[in-house]
């Protein structure tokens, strides 16, 4: 096989998820696109389990394992793209699942549009992919990325990512300062660097989420220091308000010049069922301290236990996100000297 055969380079970057791991080579490797085309390269960033042999055991001729010293996600995506030969680097996690038609979608959208750079998908929490259809691109299958328009990037992760390879090395691929919220990081700079990407419904993934609420908590938690940090950087001296709702399609961003740093988003369907508590309960507000006291009560459970309804993992899992996004936006707050909630 000749090295330009290679068109896409997947690039999965792992750690100490070996389960989820060989889910995910499962799909990758049964694409319905030539195997010729296309190469695997998992990359162990530190992995102590057995996530060697489960990468050498997928069983696809194209597959590159690579192992190196934790440097999070930023630098193990940065190590595979480094090796990669193909001219299309395609970028998904390893508890993610794409469809077996990804690579070539990937193919299509980028034939299809030979001006684009980059095209963002959308990922779904497994546990509501009966539920949550929405198609978040307002009813188009492609929306352009605008710096103007801060819900199409801070919303939007990496777990199906496919960019021009000669694009990402112009920007020197992730930051690997931002151990989390590198894939919003890259994204920004690359919309303000004038590169055109696109977030299109054409690359939907499933995303096996943390399990366990307090590794839900303390990923959340990070994340939304990290959005501080973002905010501060590419945002300076701005009132932003984001509005944002799934449900009603909606996800509009303005801001205007300011003395001083301030994000606001506005979840339209928080925002509504905060008004209906408010409208049947006089003293609802008490209800705030379900929030601390949800998490004293449910900090050690494992939503994966089948005798916990789904409406009820739901809501642990709201009360400790949205708990955890609180306590992420008033340290990100004080670290970087802004106002983000």
């Amino acid at each position: 096989m000749e090295e330009s055969d290679i068109i896409i380079s997947i690039v999965v970057p792992t750690y100490n998820r070996e389960e989820r791991l060989k889910q995910s080579l499962m799909v990758l490797s049964s694409q319905d696109y030539p195997a010729h085309k296309y190469e695997i390269i998992v990359v162990d960033d530190g992995s102590v389990d057995s996530t060697e042999k489960v990468a050498r055991s997928a069983g696809f001729p194209n597959l590159i394992y690579l192992k190196q010293g934790n440097q999070g996600a930023g630098g193990a995506k940065n190590a595979g793209a480094r090796i990669a030969r193909g001219k299309i680097l395609a970028f998904t996690e390893d508890d993610c699942i794409v469809r077996n038609n990804w690579l070539s979608s990937i193919a299509r959208l980028f034939e299809s549009n030979p001006d684009a750079d980059a095209f963002v998908g959308h990922c779904f929490y497994a546990e509501l992919e009966k539920i949550n259809r929405v198609n978040t691109c307002g009813g188009k299958d492609l929306v352009k990325m605008d710096i103007k328009e801060a819900g199409t990037f801070l919303n939007m992760g990496n777990g199906s990512f496919a960019v021009k390879k000669n694009i990402f090395e112009s920007l020197h691929g992730y930051d690997q300062s931002f151990r989390i919220g590198e894939d919003l990081e890259f994204n920004i700079r690359m919309i303000k660097a004038g590169h055109s990407a696109f977030l299109t419904s054409s690359l939907p993934a499933l995303h096996f989420a943390r399990s366990q609420i307090k590794d839900i908590f303390k990923r959340t938690h990070e994340l939304a220091v990290s959005e501080a940090r973002l905010v501060k950087k590419y945002f300076p001296n701005r009132i932003v308000f984001h509005a944002y709702s799934e449900l009603l399609r909606v996800n509009k961003t303005f801001s205007l010049p300011f003395l001083y740093t301030i994000f606001i988003k506005i979840y339209l369907s928080d925002l509504l069922a905060i008004i209906m508590i408010l409208s049947f309960f006089r003293y609802s507000y008490l209800l705030l301290l379900l929030i601390p006291l949800s998490w004293l009560k449910f900090r050690n459970y494992d939503l994966r236990l089948k005798n916990i309804p789904l409406a009820a993992k739901l809501s642990i899992r709201y009360l400790a996100e949205k708990s955890a996004y609180l306590s992420g936006y008033i340290a990100g707050s004080i670290k970087y000297k802004l106002i983000i909630f």
